[in-house]
């Protein structure tokens, strides 16, 4: 039989020369591939989420100290319905790469140091971020929740009941890396050694938004809320109950010993605040920067019981309120000092973090025209702490809390039942209020002209009685606050 002559041309054997060829490039092809997997220079691949199955830290799969440890993971999660919390085996967790770790939220998951060692430790030149966790009862000379030398992004993440022991930052260290925390609370940690009880800023730059640090010790230093020694800038926080044994209980600024660091504050509120020589709310050391901001700073006491809101001087940008006069350098435009603040107890006034909530007829609200509403860079504030919107009213409030209506009429019928009026009367003003709060809160009408309408039958009351069943200082004060909430409804 006779094959097709493209057939025969095909087959034919191929050329000795070329088949060399073939054979030397399989070999270098081969090459290429073994020799970095041999030598462990594989190329990166792209990582991807890895999940937490495991709350136990014994070193097993699913655990999340193995997860942190293993390459592929390039971010974090946690499988729903862990158990919290995850306590640790004694060591810090060390994260040397970029990473992020997605938690359940801080109410949901704790990581936990167990008294015996720190939670967190990020190196040198890596990016962590770390949202939805609480961090609790660390123990370490420095950071008992968190030692951060890196760029490290903080949100919606607690972190309490953390010791230094010996060293700075109860609840975080930050040594000459970038802090920055948002919608967080550091809350209940103790600096027993040097500053800081909640948050030590050393040679570092810190960047605190939306957050809470309350409650927190330094007991043999500075700084009992935070302790500056770098940059650290302020916005709408809430800064209070913090105890410092020695200067700045809220804030000290140049803590430590070595002086120097800047603070700028912006919409934020220091009270309550506690230290046992100077500058109960901030403390700004010799050779420090202070800028201050629409900022309240009141209520805050030396041990003795004196209040003494500032240590030290600094600069005001403008709209701070100060209920004593120790923020000497209050002198700008809109300063208010030995004026009431008017504030709440820290508590949940709604949004992610405690808040202390504006009382009607307090001189920080409406206080700051839209102008200068604003952060140092002239970009608008356009949320409190809590993410209400600014300004409720024809201007922005001062401190980190802006009052709304609904917010406000509650406060006013705390205000009536305090009256020493008949039951008559104060039953007639209180239905007034109520009809008012609940045109506000039915979220299918939120009839404003209705609440307004409410609110001005209650004025229209109130002036009835003036002089009479109320007294007429009385009667003025709930007249101005229910106009005020007025003024705000209709912008």
């Amino acid at each position: 039989m006779k094959f097709p002559e493209q057939f025969v041309k095909e087959t034919r054997p191929v050329n000795r020369r070329g088949l060399r060829l073939i054979h030397w490039l399989a070999g270098k092809v081969l090459a290429a591939l073994l020799v970095p997997a041999l030598c462990g220079a594989w190329p990166a691949f792209a990582a991807g989420p890895c999940t937490v199955t495991s709350n136990l830290d014994n070193g097993g799969a699913g655990q999340l100290r193995t997860l942190i440890a293993d390459d592929t993971c390039g971010s974090i999660n946690f499988q729903a319905g862990l158990p919290s919390p995850i306590v640790l085996n004694g060591t810090q967790l060390e994260i040397g790469r970029d990473l992020t770790i997605n938690g359940p939220g801080a109410a949901n998951l704790a990581i936990s140091g167990n008294h015996a060692s720190q939670i967190f430790e990020i190196d040198p030149g890596v990016t962590v971020a770390i949202s939805g966790l609480t961090i609790e009862n660390g123990l370490a000379k420095a950071g008992g929740g968190i030692h951060n030398e890196g760029a490290l992004t903080l949100t919606n993440i607690t972190v309490s009941g953390n010791t230094s022991a010996g060293g700075v930052g109860g609840g975080i260290n930050n040594y000459g890396g970038t802090l920055t925390l948002t919608n967080s609370t550091v809350s209940g940690n103790t600096s027993a050694g040097s500053y800081g009880g909640g948050i030590a800023n050393g040679a570092a730059t810190l960047i605190l938004t939306n957050s809470t640090v309350s409650g927190n010790t330094s007991s043999n230093s500075d700084g009992g809320g935070i302790g500056n020694q770098g940059i650290a800038t302020v916005t709408n926080s809430t800064v209070s109950g913090n105890t410092a044994w020695g200067n700045g209980g809220g804030i000290a600024n140049g803590s430590g010993f070595t002086g120097g660091g800047t603070v700028t504050l912006i919409n934020s509120t220091v009270s309550g605040n506690t230290s046992g020589s100077g500058g109960a709310g901030i403390q700004n050391t010799s050779g420090g920067t202070l800028n201050v901001k629409n900022t309240i700073v009141a209520n805050n006491k030396l041990a003795g019981g004196t209040v003494e809101n500032c240590g030290g001087t600094g600069s005001s940008l403008g709209y701070n309120l100060s209920d004593d006069a120790s923020c000497a350098f209050f002198t700008a435009t809109g300063d208010l000092t030995n004026t009431p603040a008017n504030l709440g107890p820290l508590q949940n006034n709604g949004g992610l973090t405690e808040t202390l909530a504006l009382l009607v007829g307090s001189a920080a609200i409406d206080h700051v025209p839209l102008a200068v509403c604003t952060d140092t860079d002239g970009t608008p504030i356009s949320t409190d702490q809590r993410g209400v919107a600014r300004p409720q009213g024809p201007a922005c409030d001062i401190g980190a809390f802006e009052l709304t209506a609904a917010d406000a009429i509650p406060n006013l019928v705390t205000q009536v039942l305090k009256l020493n009026i008949k039951t008559g009367i104060s039953n007639s003003l209180d239905a007034k209020l109520n009809a008012a709060l609940g045109a506000l809160d039915d979220i299918n009408t939120h009839n404003d002209g209705a609440a307004v309408n409410a609110l001005q039958a209650f004025i229209n009351a109130v002036q009835a009685q003036s002089g009479g069943q109320i007294d007429e200082a009385d009667a003025d004060a709930l007249i101005n606050a229910a106009q005020q909430i007025i003024d705000a409804l209709r912008g």
